[in-house]
This record gives C-alpha cells, structure tokens and sequence, in this order.
C-alpha cells in the first residue's frame, strides 16, 4: 500500500529533501500540536494520551537533530543509524497523526481558556438517553456512552463544547454567538437550531445530520495537503458523512424525512388533477428538500390520488409510479427522470 502523501513529506523533511511549500506545512503541523489543550480530558482514553504526548515530544527531538546534522554537516553519508533514527521517526509520525485524528486531539479546543477545575464534563455511564441544559439554556440528549465537555461559563464570541459519542443538539438562539462543537474531525457551528452529532471513539466516520435550522460542518484548517471541500452547508432533513482516512464529506438525505412546517400548514392528502410540478413544490417546502425535475415537461402531467402516513421516500414513490417516471438521490436533493406522460393522461 501505498504510503499517505504526509507521511512522505514527514520523510523528506528529515532528509532536508522538502520544497519550501513542503517544509511550510510541516513547521505549521507542529506548531499546530504545540497549541494543543494539554488537558487529559481532551483525549478519550487518559493511559493512550499519555503515549501520544510521549511520542511527539520523541518526534520533535528526532528532527531536530536531524537538522542539526545536516546543518553541520550536509556533505556526509547518512548511517545506518540516522536512517533507522529517521525510519522510526517517520513511523511514529504517522502513527501518532492517526491516532490523534483518530481521538479527535487535532482540533484546537481552547475551553475558553479556562482551566480544568472550571471546565464541565458530562459522562453518560447509564443505558438511557440522558438530558442536560446548558448555560446557554440549550438542551442536549446524551447518547449512553457519550461524553460533553464545556466550560462553565461561555465566552462572550462563543458557546463551544467538544462531543464524544453522540448527541442530540437542540441550540437556543442567539445571533452574537454562535454555538461550537468539537466532533473529532469536525466542527459543527450554528447559531440555533436542532441536530444530532455521531462522533464515537473508535470509528472512522462523523456523522451530522440536521432536523431543523442551517449547519455549517467543516474540517481542521490545519491539515496538511487537504484534499476536497473544507465545509458542507446542511439544511433539514439533510446529513452529511465526514471521513477521517479518506478526509471527505459525503452529503445525503436522511433515512427518514420528517415534514418541517407546523402542522396547519402541512401538506394536504387528497390531489384531484393536481398538476405534477405543483404537488412536487408542496413536497419542497413540507420537507425542505430539493426536488429536481424539468417542470415544461411535468406541467402537462396531473394526477389525482390519496396518500395518508406515507414517508417522503413513498411519497415520491406513487407520484413517479404515476407519471411513468424515475428518481434518484444525489447529493442530499432528488433528481425526477421523465420522458413526460401524455399519453398516460389518455
């Protein structure tokens, strides 16, 4: 298998081979790990970071003198010994990279700057969903197992809090401070809405998925050589999938779509000649979902029909069954495929 592009770079570095862009973003990663909380409860398993602390502080002192010898000495032959030095460096690198990626250590967590003793955290050892307000009054569902660490008292910016596990996010409003989470890989950022966040130790994938309100998720701006979009926009009844090894999102819609309107307003069952694109945008604004179709072909198309406790999903099911057409899911909106249906109106 092929090495990760860091983990070469972290190999030229220490062999003075790096361009300067190359060597830039290696300084800025370890500038980045020296900003880090060294608050042990930042990190999921207290013996395991401990280990991680151990062996960046090893990997700092390897490339250091790394470049000392090759500042006093560049014309000389490596030996056996620098190149296995060098080896285990590169090794630990990347060892420890995954493993604080892994734990969700890269991300910059400050607390607010507050120290340990005016930090909070909330531990869900039971087997039932647990609920707690913040200070903010917002109010979180916490998963059995999942872990929520915040300072006792916000900044003036900024509620942020770092997740564990997952939780259910229901955000009191408030425009002059916007609320943060800390999932690992991701940070979540809104101003007050509702979600739920899935970060648990251990997997390889964050999931947010949205029920009401605007989210934005996005990733470190500290990684090197990143690959893809640095942030996803979610609106209801859309989720987003971030992966940490192959470090890119996935959007989608989520399995089960709940209708967002208040309830006189929602949608009504009975359609007698409806016309097609009209009943697509009552769909649209029950569900905030995107429903893509060519309307100069679906505004000859009617239908009369019933649909009581269908989902989304049936919903769209019977009206393409009807029509003769198809859909299909992409990038969390609905694509309608028709060919148009007069002669089904015959």
């Amino acid at each position: 298998m092929e090495k990760r592009p860091f983990d070469k770079i972290l190999n030229k570095y220490l062999r003075g081979e790096c361009t300067s862009r190359e060597k830039a973003l290696v300084e800025e990663w370890f500038a980045s790990l020296d900003t880090m909380n060294d608050d042990p409860r930042l990190f999921d398993a207290g013996a395991e970071a401990g280990l991680q602390m151990k062996m960046l502080k090893e990997i700092r002192q390897r490339i250091a003198r790394e470049r000392r010898h090759q500042s006093d000495n560049t014309r000389r032959l490596w030996s056996p010994l620098r190149v296995a030095a060098a080896v285990l460096a590169v090794a630990l690198a990347g060892f420890t990279w995954v493993s604080l990626k892994r734990n969700g250590s890269v991300l910059s967590f400050s607390y607010n700057g507050q120290s340990a003793s005016q930090l909070i955290t909330l531990q869900n050892k039971t087997a039932a969903v647990e609920e707690h307000r913040l200070p903010d009054g917002s109010l979180i569902k916490l998963q059995p197992h999942g872990t929520l660490i915040y300072a006792r008292k916000f900044a003036s910016d900024k509620r942020e809090v770092r997740l564990i596990g997952e939780a259910f996010f229901d955000v009191t409003k408030d425009k002059t401070r916007p609320f943060i989470i800390n999932a690992r890989d991701v940070m979540v950022k809104v101003l007050g809405t509702s979600f739920n966040v899935i970060a648990n130790e251990g997997d390889q994938e964050v999931k947010v998925a949205v029920r009401t309100g605007r989210v934005s998720v996005t990733r470190p701006v500290n990684y090197a050589l990143r690959r893809g979009i640095d942030e996803v926009i979610l609106t209801p009844n859309q989720e987003v999938t971030y992966n940490m090894v192959n470090e890119n999102f996935s959007r989608q819609i989520v399995a089960t779509p709940q209708i967002i309107l208040p309830q006189p307003m929602r949608l009504h069952m009975k359609y007698e000649a409806e016309p097609v694109d009209e009943i697509f945008k009552v769909l649209e604004d029950n569900y905030g979902i995107d429903i893509v179709y060519d309307s100069s072909i679906l505004s000859s198309c009617s239908l009369t029909t019933t649909m009581e406790d269908e989902g989304f999903y049936e919903r769209i099911e019977i009206i393409c069954q009807a029509i003769g057409a198809t859909f299909e899911v992409e990038d969390a909106r609905v694509l309608i495929k028709s060919a148009g249906c007069q002669e089904l109106n015959n």
